[in-house]
């Protein structure tokens, strides 16, 4: 397994290690913040992933990786308890200082009156980076029966329930407050 944490992505358009990770049938996640760099890897690779069997998850980590699990999750919630309402409006509040790491993300029905939030704080930024990577890791190595997340490459807010509870779990670990 490659998981490709070194950047710099930005200003990148040549997912060049993923290229090679598909062609030898190698799994791969990646924290690639860079839109345009994860959009171009699914869009050259992810028939080729599907058809050679390779699973790859790009964006993963800690922003966006988990917080689109997080809004996710919110989505989920608002149109599961509230059948009559649609999400509309997504809004993400993240804050790095020193060591401490805190995500919100408030999802919003479409006519404003059911607000859904999510928060995850961490007092430990690397600690909560390191979770939240390898939580996607693990995901990816599933086999057979246990696999969560099909071959190709996969944004993570794309990933099934099961995988997206079982990352959100792992992320909960060493957290001051955690409220998916």
């Amino acid at each position: 397994m490659v998981v490709h944490t070194a950047g710099p992505f930005q200003r990148r358009t040549d997912p060049t290690l993923m290229r090679c990770c598909v062609k030898h049938k190698i799994p791969y996640v990646d924290v690639c913040d860079e839109f345009e760099l994860a959009a171009k890897a699914k869009e050259l690779f992810d028939q080729s992933a599907k058809t050679q069997g390779v699973t790859a998850v790009v964006a993963s980590g800690i922003w966006p990786g988990v917080s689109a699990r997080m809004a996710a999750n919110a989505v989920g919630k608002l149109e599961a308890e509230h059948p009559d309402q649609k999400a509309d409006t997504i809004e993400f509040s993240i804050f790095t200082a020193w060591a401490t790491n805190a995500m919100r993300v408030d999802v919003t029905s479409k006519d404003g009156t059911v607000k859904v939030s999510s928060q995850i704080v961490h007092d430990d930024l690397e600690m909560c980076v390191g979770l939240a990577t390898a939580a996607f890791a693990i995901e990816v190595l599933k086999k057979g029966d246990d696999k969560t997340i099909p071959d190709g490459v996969w944004y993570p807010a794309e990933l099934l329930k099961e995988a997206r509870s079982n990352i959100l779990e792992a992320v909960r670990e060493g957290s001051l407050t955690y409220v998916v």
